[in-house]
Protein backbone atom coordinates (compact mmCIF):
# COMPACT_ATOMS: atom_id res chain seq x y z
CA UNK A 1 0.00 0.00 0.00
CA UNK A 2 2.72 2.47 0.95
CA UNK A 3 5.55 3.58 -1.30
CA UNK A 4 8.95 5.09 -0.51
CA UNK A 5 7.86 8.42 -2.01
CA UNK A 6 4.66 8.46 0.02
CA UNK A 7 6.56 7.76 3.23
CA UNK A 8 8.92 10.65 2.55
CA UNK A 9 6.11 13.01 1.62
CA UNK A 10 4.18 11.91 4.69
CA UNK A 11 7.02 12.93 6.94
CA UNK A 12 7.17 16.29 5.17
CA UNK A 13 3.81 17.12 6.73
CA UNK A 14 5.35 17.44 10.17
CA UNK A 15 7.17 20.60 9.24
CA UNK A 16 4.11 22.69 8.54
CA UNK A 17 2.05 22.39 11.70
CA UNK A 18 3.52 25.28 13.66
CA UNK A 19 1.99 27.79 11.24
CA UNK A 20 -1.60 27.63 12.55
CA UNK A 21 -2.69 30.62 10.47
CA UNK A 22 -6.00 31.73 9.10
CA UNK A 23 -6.75 30.89 5.47
CA UNK A 24 -7.97 34.32 4.44
CA UNK A 25 -5.76 37.29 3.65
CA UNK A 26 -6.67 38.95 6.97
CA UNK A 27 -4.08 39.19 9.77
CA UNK A 28 -6.26 37.44 12.33
CA UNK A 29 -5.92 34.64 14.83
CA UNK A 30 -7.40 31.35 13.71
CA UNK A 31 -9.37 28.64 15.50
CA UNK A 32 -6.24 26.68 16.48
CA UNK A 33 -4.97 29.44 18.73
CA UNK A 34 -1.96 30.45 16.61
CA UNK A 35 -1.06 33.77 15.08
CA UNK A 36 0.94 34.12 11.89
CA UNK A 37 4.60 35.02 12.32
CA UNK A 38 4.88 34.21 16.05
CA UNK A 39 6.52 30.77 15.75
CA UNK A 40 9.72 29.33 14.38
CA UNK A 41 9.32 27.90 10.90
CA UNK A 42 10.95 25.06 9.04
CA UNK A 43 13.32 26.17 6.29
CA UNK A 44 14.43 22.73 5.01
CA UNK A 45 13.37 19.13 5.37
CA UNK A 46 15.95 16.48 4.47
CA UNK A 47 15.04 12.89 3.73
CA UNK A 48 17.47 10.05 4.50
CA UNK A 49 18.25 9.40 0.81
CA UNK A 50 19.52 12.98 0.38
CA UNK A 51 16.40 14.46 -1.24
CA UNK A 52 15.02 17.58 0.39
CA UNK A 53 12.36 20.31 0.46
CA UNK A 54 12.68 24.08 0.81
CA UNK A 55 9.88 26.24 2.20
CA UNK A 56 9.08 29.94 1.92
CA UNK A 57 6.47 32.02 3.75
CA UNK A 58 4.50 35.19 3.08
CA UNK A 59 4.48 38.31 5.27
CA UNK A 60 1.70 36.81 7.39
CA UNK A 61 3.69 33.70 8.16
CA UNK A 62 1.73 31.37 5.88
CA UNK A 63 3.50 28.90 3.65
CA UNK A 64 3.52 30.32 0.14
CA UNK A 65 6.07 28.19 -1.75
CA UNK A 66 7.41 24.65 -1.43
CA UNK A 67 10.14 23.20 -3.64
CA UNK A 68 10.97 19.49 -3.84
CA UNK A 69 14.45 18.31 -4.92
CA UNK A 70 15.70 14.78 -5.53
CA UNK A 71 19.00 13.39 -4.20
CA UNK A 72 20.87 14.75 -7.24
CA UNK A 73 19.63 18.30 -6.64
CA UNK A 74 17.16 18.32 -9.53
CA UNK A 75 13.91 20.21 -8.99
CA UNK A 76 11.08 17.65 -8.95
CA UNK A 77 8.11 19.93 -8.30
CA UNK A 78 7.19 23.30 -6.86
CA UNK A 79 4.05 24.56 -5.19
CA UNK A 80 2.77 28.15 -5.21
CA UNK A 81 -0.10 29.13 -2.88
CA UNK A 82 -2.12 32.35 -3.23
CA UNK A 83 -4.42 33.29 -0.33
CA UNK A 84 -7.44 35.42 -1.15
CA UNK A 85 -10.49 36.66 0.74
CA UNK A 86 -12.89 33.96 -0.50
CA UNK A 87 -10.61 31.30 -1.94
CA UNK A 88 -7.11 29.83 -2.07
CA UNK A 89 -5.33 28.95 -5.29
CA UNK A 90 -2.69 26.22 -5.19
CA UNK A 91 -0.58 25.51 -8.28
CA UNK A 92 1.73 22.48 -8.45
CA UNK A 93 4.18 22.30 -11.38
CA UNK A 94 6.31 19.31 -12.42
CA UNK A 95 9.16 20.71 -14.57
CA UNK A 96 10.27 17.43 -16.16
CA UNK A 97 6.85 16.70 -17.68
CA UNK A 98 5.35 20.18 -17.82
CA UNK A 99 2.30 18.93 -15.93
CA UNK A 100 0.44 21.56 -13.92
CA UNK A 101 -2.18 20.81 -11.25
CA UNK A 102 -4.34 23.69 -10.03
CA UNK A 103 -6.65 23.55 -7.01
CA UNK A 104 -9.20 26.31 -6.37
CA UNK A 105 -10.37 26.09 -2.76
CA UNK A 106 -13.57 27.93 -1.81
CA UNK A 107 -13.81 29.22 1.78
CA UNK A 108 -16.92 29.30 3.97
CA UNK A 109 -17.88 32.06 6.41
CA UNK A 110 -15.48 30.61 8.98
CA UNK A 111 -12.60 30.82 6.46
CA UNK A 112 -12.42 27.03 6.22
CA UNK A 113 -12.32 25.21 2.89
CA UNK A 114 -15.77 23.96 1.91
CA UNK A 115 -15.00 22.88 -1.67
CA UNK A 116 -11.99 22.17 -3.87
CA UNK A 117 -11.84 21.92 -7.66
CA UNK A 118 -8.69 20.32 -9.04
CA UNK A 119 -7.85 20.69 -12.75
CA UNK A 120 -4.98 19.25 -14.76
CA UNK A 121 -3.14 21.45 -17.28
CA UNK A 122 -6.08 23.91 -17.16
CA UNK A 123 -8.41 21.34 -18.78
CA UNK A 124 -11.86 21.93 -17.27
CA UNK A 125 -12.97 18.55 -18.56
CA UNK A 126 -10.20 16.82 -16.61
CA UNK A 127 -11.12 17.89 -13.09
CA UNK A 128 -12.18 16.69 -9.65
CA UNK A 129 -14.59 18.37 -7.21
CA UNK A 130 -14.68 17.57 -3.48
CA UNK A 131 -16.90 18.97 -0.72
CA UNK A 132 -16.09 19.19 3.01
CA UNK A 133 -18.23 19.38 6.19
CA UNK A 134 -17.36 20.31 9.78
CA UNK A 135 -18.87 19.83 13.22
CA UNK A 136 -19.74 22.61 15.68
CA UNK A 137 -16.19 22.46 17.06
CA UNK A 138 -14.63 23.24 13.69
CA UNK A 139 -13.38 19.69 13.16
CA UNK A 140 -13.48 18.14 9.69
CA UNK A 141 -15.96 15.23 9.77
CA UNK A 142 -16.95 14.60 6.15
CA UNK A 143 -15.39 14.53 2.68
CA UNK A 144 -17.40 13.81 -0.47
CA UNK A 145 -16.03 13.51 -4.01
CA UNK A 146 -18.90 14.58 -6.27
CA UNK A 147 -17.29 12.96 -9.33
CA UNK A 148 -16.35 9.51 -8.01
CA UNK A 149 -18.88 9.22 -5.17
CA UNK A 150 -16.11 8.42 -2.70
CA UNK A 151 -16.60 9.65 0.85
CA UNK A 152 -14.82 9.72 4.20
CA UNK A 153 -16.45 9.88 7.64
CA UNK A 154 -14.07 11.09 10.35
CA UNK A 155 -14.31 10.48 14.11
CA UNK A 156 -12.63 12.70 16.73
CA UNK A 157 -11.96 11.97 20.41
CA UNK A 158 -10.28 14.27 22.95
CA UNK A 159 -9.19 16.64 20.22
CA UNK A 160 -7.61 13.95 18.03
CA UNK A 161 -8.82 12.38 14.79
CA UNK A 162 -8.96 8.68 15.68
CA UNK A 163 -10.84 7.00 12.83
CA UNK A 164 -11.37 7.40 9.08
CA UNK A 165 -14.17 5.34 7.52
CA UNK A 166 -13.82 5.31 3.74
CA UNK A 167 -16.54 4.28 1.28
CA UNK A 168 -15.84 4.01 -2.42
CA UNK A 169 -17.21 2.18 -5.41
CA UNK A 170 -17.70 -1.39 -4.14
CA UNK A 171 -15.05 -0.80 -1.46
CA UNK A 172 -15.00 0.07 2.23
CA UNK A 173 -12.01 0.54 4.50
CA UNK A 174 -11.25 1.79 8.00
CA UNK A 175 -8.08 3.39 9.32
CA UNK A 176 -7.44 3.85 13.05
CA UNK A 177 -4.90 6.39 14.33
CA UNK A 178 -2.95 6.42 17.61
CA UNK A 179 -1.24 9.31 19.39
CA UNK A 180 1.53 10.13 21.80
CA UNK A 181 1.09 12.46 24.78
CA UNK A 182 3.31 15.07 23.07
CA UNK A 183 1.46 18.23 21.93
CA UNK A 184 1.40 18.77 18.18
CA UNK A 185 2.66 22.31 18.83
CA UNK A 186 6.13 20.77 19.24
CA UNK A 187 6.32 20.80 15.47
CA UNK A 188 4.73 17.66 14.17
CA UNK A 189 1.57 17.37 12.10
CA UNK A 190 -0.44 14.36 11.03
CA UNK A 191 -2.02 14.98 7.62
CA UNK A 192 -0.19 13.30 4.77
CA UNK A 193 -0.66 10.24 2.60
CA UNK A 194 -0.35 6.60 3.57
CA UNK A 195 1.86 6.70 6.65
CA UNK A 196 -0.18 9.44 8.30
CA UNK A 197 -3.79 10.57 8.12
CA UNK A 198 -4.74 9.73 4.53
CA UNK A 199 -8.02 11.51 3.79
CA UNK A 200 -7.36 13.70 0.75
CA UNK A 201 -7.52 12.29 -2.78
CA UNK A 202 -5.31 15.21 -3.83
CA UNK A 203 -2.42 14.81 -1.40
CA UNK A 204 -1.07 18.35 -1.99
CA UNK A 205 -4.07 19.60 -0.01
CA UNK A 206 -2.35 18.29 3.10
CA UNK A 207 -0.21 21.43 2.94
CA UNK A 208 -3.36 23.50 3.50
CA UNK A 209 -4.63 21.12 6.18
CA UNK A 210 -1.38 21.76 8.01
CA UNK A 211 -2.13 25.49 7.76
CA UNK A 212 -5.46 24.97 9.56
CA UNK A 213 -7.53 25.54 6.43
CA UNK A 214 -9.50 22.32 6.95
CA UNK A 215 -10.45 23.07 10.56
CA UNK A 216 -8.82 22.12 13.83
CA UNK A 217 -5.80 19.88 13.83
CA UNK A 218 -5.15 16.92 16.15
CA UNK A 219 -3.80 18.07 19.51
CA UNK A 220 -1.09 15.43 19.82
CA UNK A 221 1.68 13.88 17.75
CA UNK A 222 0.74 10.73 15.87
CA UNK A 223 2.39 7.55 17.17
CA UNK A 224 1.14 5.39 14.31
CA UNK A 225 -1.90 3.73 12.85
CA UNK A 226 -3.51 0.62 11.43
CA UNK A 227 -5.00 0.11 7.98
CA UNK A 228 -6.37 -3.39 7.48
CA UNK A 229 -3.41 -5.65 8.30
CA UNK A 230 -0.77 -2.93 7.92
CA UNK A 231 0.58 -1.05 10.95
CA UNK A 232 3.13 1.75 11.16
CA UNK A 233 4.85 3.52 14.07
CA UNK A 234 6.54 6.93 14.46
CA UNK A 235 8.97 8.35 17.04
CA UNK A 236 10.51 11.81 17.44
CA UNK A 237 13.58 13.66 18.67
CA UNK A 238 13.35 17.27 19.85
CA UNK A 239 16.14 19.77 19.29
CA UNK A 240 17.41 22.40 21.71
CA UNK A 241 14.78 24.79 20.40
CA UNK A 242 12.04 22.42 21.62
CA UNK A 243 10.83 21.53 18.12
CA UNK A 244 11.04 18.21 16.30
CA UNK A 245 14.51 17.77 14.80
CA UNK A 246 14.22 14.15 13.64
CA UNK A 247 11.39 11.79 12.80
CA UNK A 248 11.85 8.03 12.62
CA UNK A 249 9.33 5.54 11.30
CA UNK A 250 8.86 1.80 11.04
CA UNK A 251 6.49 -0.04 8.72
CA UNK A 252 6.52 -3.69 7.63
CA UNK A 253 9.96 -4.14 9.17
CA UNK A 254 11.48 -1.20 7.26
CA UNK A 255 12.91 1.89 8.94
CA UNK A 256 13.07 5.45 7.60
CA UNK A 257 13.90 8.90 8.96
CA UNK A 258 14.07 12.60 8.15
CA UNK A 259 15.64 15.68 9.70
CA UNK A 260 14.31 19.26 10.00
CA UNK A 261 15.98 22.66 10.27
CA UNK A 262 14.18 25.72 11.64
CA UNK A 263 14.51 29.47 11.44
Amino acid sequence: MKTWRFIGMALLAVILCVNFTACSDDDEQNGNGGTAGNEMKVSTFTWDDGSWYELSYDKQGRISNLEEYDETGELVSYVVIDYNENNIRMTVTFPSSGRVETSICTLNSEKLIEKTVLTYNEDIYDSETVQYTYDANGQLIGIYNTDSGEENHLTWENGNLVKDEYKGYEEEAETVYHYTSIPSSKGYFVFFDDTMIDIFSNYDLNILANEGCFGKVPQNLLSGGTFRSSTWELTYELGENGYVSKISGTESGKNYWATLTWK
